[in-house]
């Protein structure tokens, strides 16, 4: 039975420091990496330019391995993060670089998770655009002077190009929360002499689908009706209005 103290003391130390999780020689090179590296964001790492694709698909299978190691509670088996990538020699080489061991052993953020944050940094910047003033300070002509002189004032106009861009932002918001108009129509390939496709109506589709049955021999059964046009609510199956 697993002791309590242990147990939490365990889970304190930091994941890269765990010696019943990382291998002995992972955990050195780690151990030597100034801390710049150690909480650099991906953007910075990247700058400096000894990121490569091999240490993309590295860093993959590194904390694929780690997490099966968390999961069964066994050391983590090196030799299954480089196998099919490169030798052994040449992956204690690439660790051995600070910058590349730092990539490799940077936690892997999952899709959903980046999509999420993006999406939340998005309606920010949708509040932005909404509460933006669509209007702009224009100097214009007032009159004249005693003197005859032409005035001039300051007048607040509509911006064309900041309305335009919160009609955009509201038509889009509109569509994204409402859903977007289905439109009734298919692109169909008919064998012509330019093979160029051709839009149809619904209606024209489902009277080619008749031509063609008829041409079969194929009849429909009392309410087997083959229609392609979406359901209306307001009409009954056999496409008469309700």
């Amino acid at each position: 039975m697993v002791n309590e103290k242990d147990l939490v003391r365990t889970e304190s130390i930091p994941l890269m420091e765990r010696e019943d999780i990382v291998p002995e020689k992972i955990r050195q090179y780690y151990s030597e990496l100034p801390e710049e590296l150690v909480y650099a964001s991906e953007e910075d790492l990247r700058k400096t330019g000894k990121i490569r694709l091999l240490d993309e698909r590295l860093r993959s299978g590194f904390w694929r391995e780690l997490q099966i190691a968390l999961n069964t509670k066994k050391k983590i088996k090196s030799k299954r993060i480089y196998t099919g990538l490169c030798s052994e020699q040449h992956f204690y080489r690439i660790i051995s670089v600070p910058e590349r061991l730092a990539w490799i052993t940077q936690p892997v953020i999952p899709y959903e998770a980046r999509t999420d944050a993006l999406l939340t940094l998005a309606v920010g910047r949708y509040e932005e655009v909404l509460n933006m003033p669509i209007t702009s300070k224009k100097r214009v002509v007032t009159g004249l002077d005693d003197n005859g002189k032409i005035t001039y004032g300051i007048e607040e106009v509509i911006d064309p190009f900041r309305a335009k861009l919160l009609m955009d932002t509201i038509k889009n918001l509109e569509e994204r929360v409402k859903g977007l108009s289905v439109q009734r129509q298919v692109t169909l390939h008919e064998k012509s002499s330019d093979s160029q496709p051709v839009d149809l109506s619904m209606d024209e589709i489902n009277k080619r689908l008749s031509e063609v049955n008829s041409k079969l021999g194929i009849t429909a059964d009392k309410g087997d009706v083959i229609d392609v046009t979406p359901m209306d609510k307001n009409k009954d199956t056999d496409g008469s209005e309700g």
